[in-house]
């Protein structure tokens, strides 16, 4: 049971040592500490912190991947809400792309696009003299 240190965990989670800090401090996983201050993983934390990071590059809250991972609570329960939760932002996700594709099919919307990509240049600095 080799421990894995937490800037190797990083590299192959493909997130920052402050993400991973952060999301020991929610309470998601947790490591031990060397003499010297160094967080250490064993390799079923470190599934955990995989866990972690893939379900947040899926936009799942910290709350909901808290609930997910607690095992507490029997794991048919826990697969079903996080398929729901799942399943929601999908349903989300599609109605703002259907509406974004109305809006880019509707009358006027390339000149709408171009006003709105002229107005949106920065304006040069000015100073105060």
């Amino acid at each position: 049971m080799a421990a894995i240190r937490i800037g190797d965990l990083a590299r192959s989670c493909g997130v920052t040592v402050r993400a991973l800090r952060h999301y020991e401090a929610e309470g998601l996983f947790h490591s031990r500490r060397t003499r010297q201050g160094e967080r250490l993983f064993t390799p079923n934390q470190s599934d955990i912190a995989h866990l972690v990071v893939q379900l947040r590059r899926l936009d799942v809250a910290i709350a909901d991947i808290r609930a997910f991972i607690d095992d507490t609570v029997p794991e048919p329960i826990r697969l079903m809400t996080l398929r729901q939760t799942l399943e929601h932002q999908a349903a989300d996700l599609s109605s703002r792309l259907a509406s974004l594709r109305r809006f880019l099919d509707g009358e006027g919307a390339p000149a709408r696009l171009e006003r709105a990509k002229r107005a949106s240049r920065p304006v040069r600095a000015r100073g105060f003299g």
